[in-house]
């Protein structure tokens, strides 16, 4: 039976619905800031920031051309692609430039701050 939306509430479907797309339909950021490796920012704090080469940026509409090495980072822009390499996004607050690059104020963990392909 098909109902108008606004007819449907308190009912249940008989039948799941798939979606034929994902989406996202990549990895992206959820946040301005940095793609890391989180094994590379393990342990940092304001205190105790660990420093990153920048390789790069990654735009909302565009596609990462380079990987994050080891000891290595790269800007990312909110909605766009993680990059291969990474595992986790440092908030732009969480950082700040330094003469050796990007110093990391803060731990990351495997996934933080990426929404993941087909998440929602």
């Amino acid at each position: 039976m098909r109902l108008p939306i606004l007819e449907s509430l308190g009912r249940a479907l008989a039948e799941d619905v798939i979606a034929d797309i994902d989406n996202p339909p990549f990895n992206n950021s959820a946040v301005d800031g940095y793609a890391v490796r989180s094994e590379d920012v393990r342990g940092a704090s304001a205190d105790s920031p660990v420093h990153l080469r920048l390789l790069g940026e990654v735009p909302a509409g565009e596609t990462p051309n380079i990987s994050v090495l080891p000891g290595a980072c790269l800007k990312v822009f909110t909605g766009a692609p993680i990059p291969d390499g990474a595992d986790a996004m440092v908030m732009v607050e969480d950082t700040r430039a330094s003469d050796r690059g990007i110093a990391v104020l803060a731990e990351a963990q495997p996934g933080d701050h990426i929404r993941k392909q087909g998440g929602d």
